[in-house]
């Protein structure tokens, strides 16, 4: 009994106390709440970037302030960056007010709102952050005043630069880290060699896209040097309008020289040379309104697109990887051919790489577009056979969105380009014919046969073959010569996928001494690689001429030798055409007349 009233006791108690918990009411925090956040977010980027991150940060942060030369400067101490572009604005100063990030800001003043970079290549207020790598804190000034980024403390500063009073452009300064930081290492000499090899590697592909070929000229110069290493970079690109031969197309050729100096051995040099493509296209519905780079912006409605061909010797260079570009390079997604493309699009945290979005499928799909009209109407004469050979898969590529919808465009489209003139110039790939050896070339109406600046062309010819282009057999010649629409009497037999192509009209095509002399000239060039079958249909399918003009089968007729023609009985028509005679394959089917 008393084991029971203890336990009601208990139970009394437990419900008392869950009682006084529903009723609680929190205390006042007013003067005792703080703002903190982790550092983790800031380190994590950082340790995600490398020297050439932090370049083309600078370089898309220095393009979008309109400047057309940067400086990078590495004393024993710290980095002093130069840009000659335009100074900090007031929503500049804002999105330096926070460590990163923009939006909806919580401080220690309540929530605020810092919007990100409107119209830039640059816009998620992440980029001056990589400095870090070098440096606990940056500072940067600009229009008489000067910011500072703390990444120990995570604080922000903003006041009057007495010092930059009146100067232009912006300036930033990191101090190496001298000790480490969590993960963040000291910046050595070392560690400086290393981000001079990185950033010697990706200059040209941060930089090509940035000079202009307009009224703005882009960024034209960029040098990085280093006392304490004794090595420098130079870079210097120029941008020239060229012709196009499409309307609504513009080109433009740029060509940028990098030079690297270091102490104790000999200068580096590299240059870099491409062809930039670029049309408008109007936004669809399901895009209009959508924000993107004014680098890419015609007006409301059209957008623009780029796709571009690396050059060498004024040639295309085969041996380069085409990527994408928004317009820096993005590292990790490549074209999966030689063509570079050039848009808007929706990238990964780190720009390294496209995202799958409808939105990049739509851009990738207009420079198919612009590709695939380029090679036919401008490429082809601009480049000959490696207009066509640019569009080749590249073995180290990845099959992306561009390269197997241009590989789908190649096997369906009218955009081969023949012999023909006029409408018949362009044919879809499966109306080629690829003759196997050149004797039996020409057969055919000139609308079945590559371009002669195609023709002959290993590369071209693979590519026109997996696009759905026939070869062009012995067996397909002697199968055009030997019957017309049926050929289930002949003993050759045509596999699937080889060309089979019959005269409309056979008896009379085949019937003219010039077409037969020629069958005769490539019979006899071929003569050793005539299999059974095909001797078999020579000599019984009524394809040869008699000396009356019509066809017989050649067994039947009497070869006559020509000091005898007038003097022999044999009647006409059972005579070989004397043109034919000299040509052994056939000759060999025929019975000589015995005097």
């Amino acid at each position: 009994m008393a084991t029971l009233r203890a336990a009601r006791k208990n139970l009394r108690q437990t419900n008392s106390s869950a009682t006084e918990q529903v009723g609680w009411t929190p205390p006042s925090f007013e003067g005792n709440r703080h703002t903190r956040i982790g550092a983790s977010v800031v380190e994590q980027f950082v340790l995600g970037h490398d020297a050439s991150d932090v370049l083309r940060e600078l370089v898309q942060n220095e393009y979008d302030g309109g400047g057309d030369r940067l400086r990078l400067e590495f004393s024993d101490t710290a980095l002093t960056v130069t840009g000659d572009g335009r100074g900090i604005g007031r929503d500049g100063w804002s999105r330096l007010s926070v460590i990163v990030g923009t939006g909806r800001v919580m401080g220690e003043g309540g929530a605020d709102r810092i919007e990100a970079k409107q119209n830039g290549i640059g816009s998620k207020n992440f980029g001056l952050r990589s400095l870090f790598i070098f440096g606990d804190e940056i500072y940067v000034r600009s229009r008489g005043r000067v910011a500072l980024l703390d990444l120990k403390t995570q604080e922000t500063g903003n006041q009057k630069d007495p010092a930059w009073s009146g100067a232009s452009g912006v300036q930033l300064h990191v101090g190496f880290r001298n000790a480490p930081f969590e993960k963040l290492e000291p910046f050595t000499a070392e560690r400086e060699r290393r981000a001079f090899d990185l950033m010697a590697a990706r200059m040209p592909a941060t930089l090509v896209k940035l000079a202009l070929g307009g009224r703005r000229s882009g960024l034209r110069d960029v040098t990085v040097t280093s006392s304490r290493v004794s090595r420098s970079l130079e870079w210097r690109q120029e941008a020239t309008a060229e012709r196009c031969r499409i309307a609504g197309v513009t080109a433009v050729s740029r060509t940028g020289r990098m030079v690297d100096r270091e102490a104790g051995r000999d200068d580096k040099r590299e240059t870099f040379q491409e062809i930039e493509f670029a049309r408008a296209f109007t936004l669809p519905v399901d895009f209009a309104g959508r924000d993107f780079p004014a680098y890419y912006r015609i007006d409301g409605e059209r957008i623009r697109i780029c796709v571009s061909l690396p050059i060498q010797r004024r040639k295309v260079d085969l041996g380069r990887a085409g990527h994408f570009y928004y317009p820096l390079q993005t590292p990790d997604s490549r074209t999966g051919c030689v063509v570079s493309v050039s848009a808007p699009f929706d990238l990964n945290n780190d720009r390294s790489s496209l995202t799958d979005s409808g939105w990049n499928e739509w851009l990738v799909d207009r420079a198919v577009e612009l590709t695939l009209d380029l090679l036919k109407e401008d490429w082809l004469d601009r480049f000959g056979a490696d207009a066509f050979k640019a569009l080749t898969a590249q073995g180290w590529g990845h099959s992306s969105r561009f390269l197997t919808q241009l590989q789908k465009r190649l096997a369906e489209d009218a955009c081969w380009p023949t012999r023909a003139k006029g409408e018949e110039r362009l044919v879809a790939a499966s109306a080629l014919v690829l003759p196997d050896e050149a004797a039996i070339d020409g057969f055919l109406a000139d609308a079945c046969y590559l371009d002669p600046r195609l023709a002959g062309d290993a590369g071209v010819e693979a590519m026109a073959r997996t696009a759905g282009a026939p070869p062009f057999t012995l067996s397909s010649f002697i199968r055009l010569r030997c019957a017309g629409e049926d050929p289930k009497a002949l003993a050759t037999k045509i596999p699937k996928g080889v060309a089979n192509f019959h005269y409309k009209d056979y008896a009379t095509s085949l019937a003219g001494e010039a077409l037969q002399i020629k069958f005769g000239e490539a019979l006899s060039i071929l003569s050793r690689k005539l299999g059974n079958p095909h001797r078999t249909d020579l000599g019984t399918s009524p394809s040869t001429l008699c000396a009356t003009g019509a066809l017989k089968p050649a067994k039947s007729l009497v070869l006559v030798a020509p000091e005898i023609w007038e003097a022999c009985p044999e009647p006409r028509e059972n005579r070989l055409h004397p043109s034919l005679a000299g040509f052994r394959p056939i000759a060999i089917q025929c019975r000589e007349f015995d005097e």
